[in-house]
């Protein structure tokens, strides 16, 4: 004999479901804060890079205002 409806079962499978969509809403939460955190770190990356940049031509501006010195000074143009 089948029972027409088990209400333990259907109980059982509407905490499953609720348990399912807890889930996926935590693991979509999840995914949108490391979007975020990935985003922010890559946008620090890229702002570390070109500061580098900048300083390594400061330093060559640096380095050729010396030479450009230096050869005054070997010449007796500036002392």
């Amino acid at each position: 004999q089948q029972v027409l409806l088990n209400l333990s079962n259907y109980a059982n499978y509407q905490a499953a479901s609720s348990q399912a969509q807890q889930a996926l809403l935590e693991f979509n939460h999840a995914t949108q804060h490391l979007m975020v955190q990935t985003t922010e770190l890559y946008t620090h990356v890229l702002l570390a890079i070109d500061n580098l940049s900048f300083a390594m031509a400061e330093q060559e501006e640096v380095f050729m205002r010396y030479k450009d010195v230096n050869q005054k000074v070997q010449a007796g143009i500036m002392t």
